[in-house]
């Protein structure tokens, strides 16, 4: 699930998913999905409050919301929002979800992207 665009102009999403503001929205959004048999996937930033909610509204999956890596303009910038995306995905591994991280980077961030599990 994704956010839905807030500004007439913006072509794609700028943040991830409130779901600790919507945990009840979720949760039932996740359930009917799940029962229709239909795999869901939270998008959210890579911040432990929404990670935790992510888990606790059932979802199997999240992507990481990598805009701020994407942006980042300085190598140091760079490896500085790499770590903190890759300390949000190996705390959303030990809570038993599975993790994907992805948006608006380019084929020469993806491998720095591939060299983290």
């Amino acid at each position: 699930m994704l956010p839905g665009t807030e500004k007439r102009q913006e072509v794609t999403t700028e943040g991830g998913l409130d779901v600790a503001g919507q945990r009840d929205k979720m949760r039932d959004a996740c359930k009917r999905l799940a029962d229709a048999g239909i795999q869901v996937s939270l998008f959210i930033d890579a911040d432990e409050e929404q990670i935790k909610a992510a888990a606790e509204v059932g979802a199997p999956f999240i992507e990481i919301h990598t805009g701020c890596y994407a942006d980042a303009k300085t190598d140091a910038e760079q490896a500085q929002e790499l770590a903190r995306i890759a300390k949000a995905a190996t705390f959303a591994a030990s809570l038993g979800l599975k993790v994907n991280a992805g948006h608006r980077s380019d084929l020469s961030q993806r491998e720095s992207h591939c060299r983290h599990p």
